[in-house]
């Protein structure tokens, strides 16, 4: 939830065995739930969270079972957004903006001093506990790390971004100016790469189908879609627009 609910809802836990609600997870902080996800073990559940200028963690990880916060980081001067785990569970991704004060030369040519908001992506060492890496991105968004660990990407501000997940090198860069909502998945065995697009006059730029590397497009699809998912076994792609779902088989 990207605000509490009553009682200072934040999340709320099921079980799929029986699709009953086991725990919920309250917070009476400044904000909610911008982002979560648990680990590949399923030991760790994550959550992130703007604070809204207000004090608090932003990154907080809970045990899988009691629900109770096991540690958690401040991030300063960053807002949340989005959140992805490696494969081995070792680094998180959290993508956001950072709010970066104007320097003095900004400043002069301002009317109002003001702060600049940049898109970055911190990759958190979950072992130590720290920001271990600071990517400066123009995409803003839903993100995805590569099967094998090397790759994240990244989608939205009407940006596609790929980064090397080690170095933080930029690998991909392309903007798409008719998006206003964007998602992007890599299917579990890493052979390829989906990207959708969706806005709120219908013409987004649909579904893209890329090999794994995002060097040859491999299928596109025109549409207007909001939201996709990829099946654990790979065979399967769902696509959503409003009020309707659409489901893909691979070939």
């Amino acid at each position: 939830r990207a605000a509490p609910a009553a009682g200072d809802v934040v999340a709320r836990i099921w079980t799929t065995q029986t699709w009953q609600i086991v725990h919920d997870i309250t917070d009476s902080g400044a904000g909610g739930c911008d982002a979560i996800g648990f680990t590949p073990d399923g030991q760790y559940l994550i959550r992130v969270v703007d604070r809204v200028g207000s004090p608090g963690e932003n990154l907080i990880v809970y045990g899988v079972g009691a629900w109770q916060p096991i540690w958690g980081l401040q991030i300063e001067s960053f807002s949340p957004t989005a959140l992805a785990v490696s494969p081995d569970g070792e680094l998180a991704a959290i993508g956001g903006t950072y709010l970066r004060p104007l320097t003095d030369a900004e400043k002069l040519i301002k009317v109002i001093p003001q702060m600049k908001l940049e898109p970055q992506i911190r990759i958190v060492d979950m072992r130590q506990r720290k920001v271990v890496r600071v990517i400066q991105s123009e995409a803003m968004g839903p993100m995805a790390w590569s099967p094998d660990g090397t790759r994240i990407a990244v989608a939205g501000n009407q940006y596609v971004e790929i980064f090397d997940a080690h170095t933080g090198e930029r690998l991909v860069h392309e903007k798409f100016p008719n998006s206003g909502g964007m998602t992007i998945r890599y299917t579990p065995d890493g052979r390829y790469l989906i990207e959708s697009s969706a806005n709120a006059r219908g013409t987004g730029e649909g579904v893209e189908i890329w090999d794994g590397q995002r060097k040859n497009l491999l299928q596109k699809m025109p549409d207007n879609i909001w939201s996709l998912a990829v099946s654990r076994d790979g065979k399967y792609f769902a696509t959503g627009d409003t009020g309707k779902t659409t489901i893909w088989q691979f070939k």
